[in-house]
């Protein structure tokens, strides 16, 4: 199971089993929630239709990136249900003429042009997410910090992802290696902070497990040459998005 499946069946979890969190109402919850799934299917779509690009004989990418479209459908109607919010309204409206551009550029055969702009829409998509996200915020304590840094990593670690593929497909767009370079400076301050927090047992050991395979990731990143090294560092983060899957529950249980 990918992990953005997973995710979506920890989110349904948690909200039928945790009691409501301090200082929100459950309609922020929710909204907090679907906010961070919707950053996180629009990096794996816009991930799988660049390793579309690279490796045009797997079509099975582009299928997974028409299914991470599902999964960020979900999450807008989600918000939708959630808020009456006036500027986060603006912000869906504005999601949904992006949506039809995205279905447009998956639906066609992978160039550059269409590359650069499912990158450039994806970052509106995070940007406003993020903004949906801080408008319905509330004072977290610290479990429920450390459950939203975990999640927000898996997005983030996808970004890294994404724009390392960018800059290999679009070399002479500098945006992208900006925005590689600043993706991957906040998942280091955020494992750092990770490193901080006092784990017990076996999510003492994930965390070992994550700091590991972080650091093979960045690593192949500068290092691993050959056609094959996209699908492997895919592979490598799907690996550490299932080891902050596992830290995400640990906190969830503990909050």
């Amino acid at each position: 199971m990918r992990f953005i499946h997973k995710i979506a069946a920890l989110t349904v979890t948690l909200f039928l089993t945790a009691p409501a969190l301090y200082g929100a109402v459950r309609n922020d919850v929710v909204v907090i929630e679907a906010s961070e799934g919707i950053q996180n299917a629009v990096e794996h779509l816009t991930t799988d239709y660049l390793l579309y690009y690279l490796y045009p004989a797997k079509p099975s990418l582009r299928k997974e990136a028409l299914k991470s479209v599902e999964f960020l459908d979900q999450n807008i109607k989600k918000i939708v249900i959630n808020s009456n919010d006036a500027r986060t309204k603006g912000i869906l409206r504005y999601f949904a003429t992006q949506r039809v551009r995205i279905l447009e550029i998956l639906q066609a055969p992978p160039n550059l042009q269409n590359i650069g702009d499912l990158i450039d829409i994806s970052r509106v998509f995070i940007e406003g997410a993020r903004s949906i996200a801080a408008h319905h915020s509330y004072p977290f304590s610290d479990e429920e910090k450390m459950l939203m840094k975990t999640r927000s990593m898996a997005t983030l670690s996808r970004s890294v992802l994404k724009y390392y593929l960018a800059t290999k497909i679009l070399p002479d767009d500098k945006e992208n290696l900006k925005y590689f370079r600043r993706t991957l400076k906040e998942f280091d301050q955020d494992l750092a902070d990770l490193q901080k927090y006092p784990y017990e047992g076996e999510a003492f050991t994930q965390r070992k497990a994550l700091v590991r395979s972080w650091e093979a990731e960045t690593w192949y990143m500068n290092h691993l040459p050959g056609e094959g090294a996209p699908i492997l560092l895919s592979l490598g983060d799907e690996k550490i998005a299932g080891l902050l899957l596992e830290l995400s529950i640990y906190h969830s249980k503990k909050r």
